[in-house]
């Protein structure tokens, strides 16, 4: 690439500096990609901890519970209660975490894309 004083220069100074770091494992190495005609470099963060995605899932999932409360409530229902209107984002960072942590369950658990399913807490 022409914009490059010396050849890999910074690319093995990114590396050596990663390897460095007192945290540093090998899943942590940049990543350097050429496609097409463009060059990707994948730097991973090294503080980042998954009991830090746990605490915003928590969150996520209590307001939930809230809103479900002690009725059941379709999908839909439960969006609009919540005020969401993406799908996906409501059954990643909502629905799902809720029910893999068994705080609420399926009133049809034998059919789990029934246009009839509805949700309800366990506890």
């Amino acid at each position: 690439m022409s914009f490059m004083e010396r050849r890999g220069s910074g690319l093995r100074k990114i590396c050596h500096e990663t390897m460095a770091k007192d945290n540093y494992e090998d899943r942590f190495l940049p990543r350097f990609e050429d496609k097409n005609g463009f060059f990707r470099v994948i730097l991973w963060d090294m503080n980042y901890r998954e009991s830090d995605k746990t605490d915003q899932v928590t969150d996520q999932v209590i307001i939930l519970l809230s809103a479900l409360g002690e009725k059941e409530l379709s999908a839909v229902e439960l969006m609009e209660a919540l005020s969401l209107s993406h799908r996906p984002t409501f059954r990643t960072n909502y629905l799902n975490p809720a029910l893999e942590s068994g705080l609420i369950e399926r009133t049809i658990p034998d059919k789990p894309n029934s246009r009839l399913q509805k949700y309800r807490r366990t506890r």
